[in-house]
């Protein structure tokens, strides 16, 4: 059942990602889009990139025994991915009016965001576990 509510709150995510992105880049910089329409339009382009990243996160969650790296991981995935799309679309929205290119970016940047999610996951992943095998070396010695 999680699984099945994690999967719907990022495509309701990525559907007010938009509009929100381009409210705040207005609260920040006095400068926002003008066209309010082509908002809905990019949904699917930041569905796509953060479902995909969601449908991931449940495979792993199931399929991979739940160890301390594995819950760091899939936590900072979730925190992450959500903060970094919202954040790049901000910025992208902020600049729209000021560069035709900007446009473009609104395409790009959920990709990248997931991304960036996605290598901040494995690095959660791979510092927790230096901190574990780091903890246990410690602990032999201190026991053995």
């Amino acid at each position: 059942m999680k699984s099945l509510l994690a999967l719907a709150a990022a495509a309701l995510f990525s559907v007010i990602v938009n509009p929100l992105g381009a409210e705040l880049a207005r609260l920040f910089s006095d400068i926002g889009p003008q066209n309010q329409g082509a908002m809905f339009m990019l949904a699917p382009y930041v569905a796509v990139p953060l479902v995909c990243f969601v449908t991931v996160g449940v495979v792993v969650a199931y399929g991979v025994p739940r160890t301390p790296p594995v819950t760091w991981g899939l936590l900072t995935g979730a925190v992450s991915a959500p903060v970094l799309l919202l954040a790049g679309q901000t910025l992208v929205w902020s600049h729209v009016g000021e560069d035709a290119q900007a446009a473009i970016a609104l395409i790009f940047m959920p990709i990248r965001a997931v991304m960036a999610s996605g290598a901040l996951a494995l690095g959660a992943i791979f510092v927790r576990w230096v901190i574990g095998r780091w903890r246990n070396a410690v602990d032999r010695l201190r026991h053995g």
